[in-house]
């Protein structure tokens, strides 16, 4: 609770920015592959007395006008607010190759995380093209009001109000995590815990606890494979296909997806199950409870043998 440092340290101050890159580069050229960015306070940066620093906008990772950037970002710490983190950022016609972030931890405040980025008109954006894989990972962390972009998999972490955009060229996963109030862009989730979000894109739900959470299908032949248990969804939308596993531990009077309202568009319906599900006793299999189920489909169990 009581803490001498911030007493005796002086006043904060922040090295000039080409003096760091000139630093950077005489280590590469001496062999090394790996620099870790040190700051008490790293929103302080360009706040002191020193002439020609302004305030950091962005920590980047490779940095290419007209080329290739190919860039790694490991945050292992800190407090960020406002900010940019990129993996790999370019300009003109240059591109962002494999460049990637790893969020240890930390705490983050409105602040927008990439993997590979442009840049126009001073401006940071999105690198949305599938030939270029940069990826972003998250450990842990505190994410408020964030926006994040070519996410590979989420293992933990808390994120409020936020929106999580995975990559276009792979699977994105949540293995793990609380997120509420967020917008999510994800295939497949693994577990964690979902309040008043929408997810979108969403293929496959093999865990997880929800409460109040909207499920959306994106673009034609849109499928949805759900395989295991779910409940506290409030509506699921814009799917074509449907495919239910029933999990092991499946008895009579089990529901497979609870959800207030869904939209059955023509619809195709298909269960399975458990390769050493037993179903023996099992009289009734109910796939989907509703309070306001609308459209037509069709069906199939072909698979079901007890």
């Amino acid at each position: 609770s009581y803490c001498i440092v911030p007493y005796t340290r002086g006043t904060i101050r922040s090295r000039r920015k080409d003096d760091i890159l000139n630093e950077v580069r005489l280590l590469k050229k001496n062999g090394y592959k790996e620099i870790t960015w040190l700051g008490q306070n790293v929103n302080s940066y360009g706040n002191g007395d020193e002439d020609g620093i302004s305030e950091v906008t962005s920590f980047i990772g490779a940095y290419a006008d007209n080329t290739e950037a190919k860039g790694e970002v490991t945050v292992n710490g800190g407090t960020f607010s406002d900010v940019a983190i990129v993996g790999g950022l370019v300009t003109g016609s240059g591109y962002s190759l494999s460049s990637t972030v790893n969020i240890v931890n930390g705490n983050f405040t409105n602040v927008d995380i990439y993997g590979g980025a442009v840049k126009t008109s001073g401006e940071v954006s999105h690198v949305d093209s599938p030939s270029y894989f940069n990826s972003v990972v998250v450990e842990n962390g505190i994410f408020t009001n964030c926006s994040l972009w070519d996410l590979q998999r989420i293992n933990g972490g808390t994120f409020n109000n936020s929106e999580l955009n995975g990559l276009s060229v792979v699977m994105s996963v949540i293995s793990n995590g609380i997120f509420n109030n967020s917008i999510i862009y994800m295939n497949i989730i693994d577990g964690g815990t979902f309040k008043d979000s929408d997810i979108y894109a969403a293929e496959y739900v093999n865990g997880g606890a929800f409460e109040n959470v909207n499920v959306y299908g994106q673009g034609t032949g849109a499928t949805l494979n759900i395989n295991t248990k779910v409940s506290g969804i409030n509506e699921v939308k814009y799917f074509q296909i449907m495919n239910f596993t029933l999990p092991n531990g499946f008895t009579n009077g089990d529901v497979m997806l609870s959800v207030n309202t869904i939209t059955l568009d023509n619809i195709t319906i298909n269960v399975l199950k458990a390769t050493d599900l037993d179903l023996t006793g099992v009289e009734t299999i109910t796939l989907i409870h509703s309070n306001n189920l609308t459209g037509a489909y069709s069906f199939s169990a072909s698979d079901l043998m007890c």
